[in-house]
């Protein structure tokens, strides 16, 4: 049976104009709501205007009430406001009155059928497949979100203002990366030029763009673009270009110049190797991990992990992906656990607020950890509450804090509340979409393996965050290495000595090429002293000997390597390993990191 009845006249009517007039709405540039072909009138008369927008950013999901009220009136948080702000907008959107539903407490707008470009967008860059992120960026061209819109009466709108522009400058770089992909550098061009102008404090993109200009043979708007940043750089910083760039100009030069005689690196500007590389330090080598570690960044992932063994240069990269999160608009906090006093760590309640000071001493922030610390709720909930309510109330921008020497608080017993705690602030991501959790992204360095120090990885960030390694150098990154020290392994065979007594260790590799550069030496002389106590690595060698000294079973497993026996276990392995002196998979794998250890522990240790 068709139980299905014909309309009367009016509702067939009233239906057919409602189909006529379809809801749009348009966020980015000049905020506009459409019913059909006409503008919605009086919409901005009790704040319509802005509830209609705050609601629709919101994909459908539903408010509280009092969380509305206190965005939008945060001076009262009134529920009067409100109420006269919903009835205004059920008034103004005539037929789509029903999209407005007001369960108990709640508010949500159904957008279903409704063409709203911000969601458009939003689902476009979410889908990540380029021609949906062509259309993201076609999208932005209006102008930025709720475009004229007062940030100070609605601090509510920077956060999701800064949202969508991250997603359009990461949408940016993926299109213009697919076209030289695709050996499309002009259409690249084309993108990156939106990058540089939406972005320029990042270094990144005017050396990508120059590049692609290169390749798509404009040599003078390459010049001129190379003219433009030094200009933008000089006057802002205080710097000049990238170097990547410098060389690319004078790669366009010497297309008609015969390229200058190059010098021997000057000794008198070397310094030996200790800790991490300055920032502009010209032998600083970079690794895959160095882009992957980028990225994460500039994706704004909730966690990213770097674990390599000891010297490995995990604090240098750690400071270069800082410094390109600054320069892409993010606020930093670096916090160097090995720069924490004793008092520091006597308890989780000194530990938590030691970092919470941090916090506050390095974003400046107007409120003190004293002044809202709460000894009931306990030292986790403080510093989870003044990061939300504080760090990231008080900083518009994404926020990347970077915990350097992680290591050190695997050993007090309070780290497995502290590392619940870092991983609860991934949770929240989901669980507290309302907050501003999403804009925190957690940058840790360390060289144990965790699975050998915490019982519950459930527990821990280091099952949900984005795990990177950095690895030892390649021989062809020590070739390009030893260029930039002037060149003193001056043939293949020279290299491939070096190589076999180094290993890819970056602070072997960065102080034998130094020793080579500045000393009257050569290949053989280094071979001859390397394993030495007075060599070059004397220092070095001691405090790895003195280190193994204080560890009986791992002395005795040592031993046990020198004298031809296997890796007696997982746990003797990974340690060895973390501390740089093995390298290998597993145990059965292990080898010595470095001929000049394995010699130097055979004459001091057997």
């Amino acid at each position: 049976m068709n139980d299905t009845h014909p309309l009367p006249s009016g509702e067939a009517a009233t239906h057919r104009d409602a189909a006529r007039r379809a809801l749009s709405l348009t966020l980015f540039g000049a905020f506009e709501a459409r019913l059909g072909d006409a503008a919605i009138p009086d919409l901005q008369k009790r704040d319509g205007e802005r509830l209609l927008a705050l609601l629709t950013l919101q994909h459908g999901h539903p408010l509280k009430t009092e969380l509305i009220s206190e965005r939008l009136w945060p001076a009262s948080g009134s529920l009067d406001s409100l109420h006269q702000a919903v009835s205004h907008l059920r008034r103004a959107l005539a037929e789509h009155a029903w999209r407005l539903q007001s369960p108990k407490g709640i508010l949500l707008f159904d957008l279903e059928g409704v063409k709203a470009d911000v969601i458009a967008f939003d689902s476009a860059v979410v889908s990540r497949d380029i021609d949906s992120l062509k259309l993201a960026v076609g999208l932005c061209q209006r102008g930025a979100l709720l475009e004229g819109w007062d940030e100070v009466k609605d601090p509510w709108i920077l956060q999701e203002r800064e949202k969508r522009r991250r997603k359009h400058l990461d949408a940016l770089k993926l299109v213009a990366a697919d076209r030289m992909a695709h050996q499309d550098p002009a259409g690249a061009v084309t993108y990156l030029r939106q990058y540089v102008n939406l972005n320029p404090t990042e270094e990144r993109g005017w050396c990508d763009l120059m590049k692609a200009l290169v390749q798509s043979g404009e040599r003078l708007s390459a010049i001129s673009l190379y003219e433009n940043c030094r200009k933008y750089t000089q006057t802002k910083y205080k710097l000049d270009p990238p170097a990547e760039m410098t060389d690319l100009l004078r790669r366009i030069h010497s297309e008609t110049a015969a390229p200058p005689e190059e010098s021997p690196q000057d000794a008198g500007t070397l310094s030996a190797p200790r800790g991490a590389l300055l920032l502009q330090s010209q032998f600083y080598v970079e690794r895959p991990t160095d882009k992957l570690f980028a990225d994460a960044l500039l994706r704004h992932e909730s966690i990213v992990l770097v674990k390599g063994p000891r010297q490995t240069g995990k604090t240098s990269l750690l400071a270069r992906s800082l410094q390109h999160a600054r320069a892409t608009g993010s606020r930093v906090v670096l916090t160097d656990l090995q720069s924490l006093g004793e008092e520091h760590w006597t308890s989780t309640e000194a530990f938590c607020r030691a970092l919470a000071q941090d916090l506050a001493d390095q974003l400046d922030l107007p409120v003190q950890p004293a002044d809202v610390w709460n000894p009931s709720r306990g030292p986790n909930r403080n510093l989870q509450r003044y990061l939300c309510e504080q760090a990231l109330a008080h900083t518009p921008a994404s926020l990347v804090w970077g915990i350097d020497e992680v290591d050190r608080l695997f050993a007090y017993p309070f780290s497995t509340a502290v590392f619940a705690l870092f991983r609860s602030w991934h949770n929240a991501r989901a669980l507290e979409p309302h907050q501003s959790w999403d804009r925190l992204t957690l940058a840790m360095a360390y060289a144990t393996e965790v699975h050998l120090l915490i019982d519950d990885l459930n527990q821990s960030p280091f099952n949900v965050g984005l795990q990177l390694t950095l690895h030892d150098f390649t021989l062809d990154q020590i070739s390009n290495l030893s260029a930039r020290y002037g060149s003193p392994l001056e043939s293949e065979d020279q290299l491939q000595r070096f190589y076999q007594l180094v290993g890819g260790s970056p602070y072997l590799v960065h102080r034998g090429l130094y020793e080579l550069a500045t000393r009257p030496m050569d290949i053989t002389s280094l071979e001859a002293e390397a394993a030495h106590e007075s060599g070059c690595y004397g220092d070095h060698l001691q405090r790895m000997e003195h280190a193994l000294l204080h560890d009986a079973s791992l002395c005795s497993v040592v031993r046990g390597l020198l004298a031809g026996s296997p890796c007696p276990d997982e746990k003797s392995f990974y340690r060895l390993k973390s501390a740089g002196i093995l390298v290998g998979d597993e145990p059965r794998t292990a080898a010595w990191r470095s001929s000049i250890y394995k010699d130097y522990l055979q004459a001091h240790l057997q």
